[in-house]
C-alpha cells in the first residue's frame, strides 16, 4: 500500500467505524423498551423526544445482540486499524461523549427518569468497557506479542553486524535504515 493510500485509509478508518457502528446499534434497536415508554409520555417537543431515543439507542449496550454486533465490529475494525492504540483512543473518546451527551440529555430533558437511567447507563458503561477490553483491547496485545514474537525471530537469524532502527512513534523496528516508518508514515531521525 502507498503513503498517499494509507494516510486516506488512516483518515477514514475511524469515520467509517463511527457510521457502521451508528448504523448497526441503530439497526438493532431503539434502546429499552421501559425508556421508549418513558420518553414517549414525556410533554417534550417531538425533535428532542427523538433525541433522546436516538441517543439511548445509541448508548443501550445491555442486550445480547448490540454486546455481540458491537463486539464483532470494534474487533473488525481494531485488526483492520493501522494505528491500533489511535484507533482504541479514539473508541474509548467516542463511548465517553456517547455517555455523557445520554446522561446530560435524560438529566435536562428528562428528570424523573433519573433513578431508573443512572442504572441503565451504569450497565451501558459496564458492558461497553467489556466490549473495549474483550474485542480491542485483548486483540491489539496479542498482535503486540506476534509482532514482537517475529522481531525477536528476525535478529536471531539477522546477522551478527545488523542494526535495527525502531520508530519512536509506533515502536516499529526495521534492520533497515527507512526514511519513513512504513507503520505509522512518520519520519524516522
Amino acid at each position: 500500500m502507498n503513503s498517499s493510500l494509507k494516510k486516506a485509509y488512516q483518515l477514514l478508518h475511524f469515520p467509517l467505524f463511527l457510521c457502521v457502528i451508528v448504523s448497526c446499534q441503530l439497526m438493532i434497536g431503539r434502546g429499552d423498551m421501559v425508556i421508549q415508554a418513558g420518553v414517549r409520555s414525556l410533554p417534550i417537543a417531538p425533535l428532542e423526544r427523538e433525541l433522546l431515543l436516538v441517543l439511548s439507542g445509541l448508548a443501550n449496550l445491555s442486550s445480547v445482540e448490540s454486546f455481540l454486533i458491537t463486539g464483532i465490529v470494534v474487533l473488525l475494525f481494531t485488526i483492520a486499524s493501522i494505528n491500533r492504540r489511535h484507533f482504541i483512543t479514539c473508541l474509548i473518546m467516542y463511548l465517553f461523549f456517547l455517555f455523557f451527551f445520554t446522561t446530560y440529555f435524560f438529566s435536562r430533558l428528562a428528570p424523573g427518569m433519573s433513578s431508573y437511567m443512572s442504572a441503565w447507563i451504569g450497565t451501558s458503561i459496564a458492558v461497553a468497557s467489556a466490549v473495549v477490553m474483550a474485542f480491542s483491547g485483548i486483540p491489539a496485545l496479542l498482535y503486540r506479542k506476534l509482532a514482537a514474537r517475529s522481531v525477536k525471530m528476525l535478529r536471531e537469524r539477522s546477522p551478527a553486524g545488523a542494526s535495527f532502527k525502531k520508530c519512536k512513534n509506533c515502536g516499529a523496528q526495521f534492520v533497515s535504515n527507512p526514511r519513513y516508518c512504513s507503520k505509522c508514515l512518520t519520519e524516522m531521525a
